[in-house]
This record gives structure tokens, C-alpha cells and sequence, in this order.
């Protein structure tokens, strides 16, 4: 359910993302992990686990049987055909990096905002309460999203889908 809500936003919001060259997307970090590092990475869970260095649990449904999905208190991943799917920040403990500006859950989205010059956010359409911050590399359809709170600014969710 979630992919497919953030395909209907990446598809009407094309003109309000944050582009970034690819070398500048690759380098976005969750904890510390580049993007491109979860990019080229297969996908094994006790790989995955270390590098983040938390422990991850494989909650794939039987039924999936050409991805898989890990998921604890902090992130959940989730990779189809050993390709990066999506990733959810569910909490604070994670740091997310964009650019050389720290950002979590519960940080006010001004702190990102401000090392941008001319910062593009739109309006969820179906939440006029939330605002949408999409950081998208040169010529690919995946995007890093920030949710948040569109009265008090504060991050209510980070995260990385791409349509694979």
C-alpha cells in the first residue's frame, strides 16, 4: 500500500522535487549508509543487520517469493528481485543525511529547508495537513520523501521509494 501511494505522488508532483545529481543522491546516508551502498547491496538480511548495526528481522510474506522485507523498531527495507525497493523510517534513532544536514523524526523540516535555495515542497492532496519534500536523482524515477507537518514543520516520516 505504500508503494502505491507514492507513485501517485511521485506522478503528480513532477514538478515539485528537489533534484540532485546522482552523485549527491547516491551520497544520501540513513545511519550512516550511503544510498549507493544500499543500492548495490543484495539484499541479505545478517549483511544488512551489521551494516546498520541493529538487528533486522525477515518479516516476507511466503506468498513473496521474488523480494524480501526486514523491518525493526527503527527501519523497515524492503528489496524486490535483489534491487532496493523502499525504505521507512519509523523513528528518531535514525539519522538520515542529505547534503551534509542531519535530519530525523521530529526535527523541524526548516533545518533542511534552509541549505536549499529555492526548497520545493507541495501539498498531499488528499491531507492538506502534510507537506511533501521529494529529493530525486537526474534521469531516475526513485526519490527520498520527507513527510511533515505543514502548521508546525516538525518530520513525521523519512524515507526511499523507487518504482523497480
Amino acid at each position: 500500500m505504500l508503494a502505491t501511494m507514492l507513485v501517485t505522488l511521485s506522478c503528480t508532483a513532477q514538478t515539485n522535487y528537489n533534484e540532485l545529481t546522482t552523485a549527491r543522491y547516491h551520497n544520501i546516508t540513513f545511519n550512516h549508509v550511503s544510498l549507493i551502498d544500499l543500492l548495490e547491496f543484495d539484499g541479505n538480511i545478517n549483511d544488512l543487520s551489521s551494516l546498520f548495526g541493529i538487528s533486522l528481522t525477515d518479516v516476507t510474506h511466503s506468498n513473496n517469493d521474488v523480494g524480501n522485507d526486514y523491518d525493526s523498531p527503527s527501519i523497515a527495507l524492503s528489496y524486490f528481485e535483489d534491487e532496493l525497493a523502499s525504505i521507512k523510517v519509523k523513528s528518531s534513532a535514525i539519522i538520515v543525511n542529505i547534503d551534509g544536514i542531519d535530519i530525523r523524526i521530529g526535527d523541524n523540516i526548516t533545518q533542511l529547508a534552509l541549505g536549499y535555495n529555492g526548497f520545493n515542497t507541495f501539498v498531499d492532496p488528499s491531507n492538506n495537513t502534510e507537506r511533501f519534500a521529494l529529493f530525486k536523482p537526474m534521469y531516475d524515477d526513485s526519490d527520498v520523501y520527507i513527510v511533515y507537518n505543514a502548521s508546525t514543520g516538525l518530520i513525521q516520516e523519512i524515507g526511499y521509494f523507487s518504482p523497480t
